[in-house]
């Protein structure tokens, strides 16, 4: 319906609003296709974007740097952080070049997404880093930027791993547990950075609740095509790996102890349990980068299919 959507209502629109209602519809799709778990599909679409929009308006223009950080989003999700970094670089230069004000939300939202790629890929100094040099510049910001930066995800979670918890639980006495605006995906992130502070605050019972809650819709099964199911090293996936990590080293801490008992869990148990739904996903996927690599009759082609996988 959306891809009708944006062939119909795209064109007729495009004649009394131009090109941006086009460029507009094409990052929805993108973001549907994502969902949806076609990468590859939602690759050409927002590809296609940008390339419409550097030929409609150049790259120093208020639109192109939007177009670009949808495209560095993309492939974040994807797990090629290297090219998504190179994206939002040149995107903050556009925008800097282009007079963006420091305390800007479009600015804010670049260099975000810039710590928050350090910290999938483990460099949570150069994440902090970044977060910290946003924050000196938020007094310039609006009510609303400042509510956006202190609620990203990828913030809460930096600085759960890195140890500032009190940042972490201040925020959430703040903000509440459902910041508006946010999805359910994200807050699932959300509610994940909260149980790593509080287990690292030293509450564990509290801590163990607050992942309960929220490990079940992380180990379920998303159903994804064969041909997307092997992507691994995704952003949702190192996301998913931070917090189960912290579950099962509080369940390692919870063995043996007066508040296992109190809280009526078989912490080996659960432990195996989750880091076995963990298990079987990976192997799905490997079996579904298998058939990926069986339906090609061409070698050079499947050799190229796992490079890729690989």
């Amino acid at each position: 319906d959306y891809e009708k959507y944006l062939k119909v209502a795209g064109n007729e629109k495009s004649k009394a609003y131009g090109d941006e209602v086009s460029q507009i519809l094409r990052r929805r799709l993108s973001r549907s296709l994502e969902y949806e778990g076609k990468l590859v599909e939602a690759e050409l679409v927002v590809r296609a974007a940008l390339l419409n929009r550097l030929k409609a308006t150049g790259l120093y223009s208020t639109w192109a740097p939007r177009v670009i950080l949808r495209f560095a989003d993309h492939l974040a999700i994807q797990g090629r952080f290297d090219e998504s970094k190179q994206l939002i670089d040149v995107a903050i230069d556009v925008m800097q070049k282009l007079g963006f004000p420091e305390g800007s939300y479009r600015l804010h939202s670049a260099q975000m997404q810039l710590a928050g790629l350090e910290f999938l890929a483990g460099k949570t100094d150069k994440a902090l880093a970044i977060y910290d040099k946003i924050e000196q510049t938020l007094d310039k910001s609006s009510e609303y930027t400042r509510r956006i930066v202190e609620s990203d995800k990828d913030r809460l979670l930096t600085y759960a791993v890195a140890g500032r918890q009190g940042d972490v639980i201040a925020h959430f006495n703040k903000y509440g547990a459902s910041p508006e605006g946010s999805s359910f995906v994200r807050g699932v992130y959300r509610q994940g950075a909260l149980a790593i502070a509080t287990a690292m605050a030293g509450d564990t019972e509290q801590a163990f609740r607050k992942f309960r809650d929220i490990v079940p819709t992380l180990t379920a099964k998303k159903a994804q095509p064969a041909d997307e199911a092997y992507t691994v090293g995704t952003a949702p996936e190192l996301r998913n790996s931070v917090i189960l990590e912290a579950y099962l080293a509080l369940l390692v801490k919870l063995r043996g102890s007066a508040e296992e008992e109190k809280l009526g869990v078989d912490a080996v148990a659960e432990a195996f349990t989750v880091a076995d739904t963990a298990r079987g996903q990976l192997v799905q996927k490997a079996v579904s980068a298998a058939s990926a690599r069986a339906s090609v009759d061409n070698k050079e082609l499947a050799e190229l299919v796992r490079t890729e996988q690989d």
